[in-house]
């Protein structure tokens, strides 16, 4: 959980005043910190399929490629969940 939880971390700065002692995980060249910080969020969300769950995005077409690609990878898994 530690891995997962400092990717959430690195996503959302604000989770780190109620997880102070979770160290940041390794760099990896930009691409692949993408790779695993998304990966790592998928199954995150994965496990509250019970809930729904509401994504919103202010000013999308000033988004970046790391936003767009989290968009595509939360598409993927919402679209194979058996929500």
């Amino acid at each position: 959980m530690g891995v997962i939880l400092a990717d959430l971390i690195t996503i959302a700065p604000a989770l780190r005043t109620a997880y102070p002692d979770v160290p940041p995980n390794l760099l990896l060249e930009p691409q692949a910190e993408r790779q695993r910080i998304f990966g790592n969020v998928v199954p995150f969300r994965s496990a509250e399929r019970a809930r729904p769950i509401l994504l919103f995005i202010d000013d999308v077409h000033w988004a970046d490629t790391a936003v767009c690609f989290c968009c595509i990878t939360w598409r993927g898994a919402c679209a194979t969940c058996a929500c």
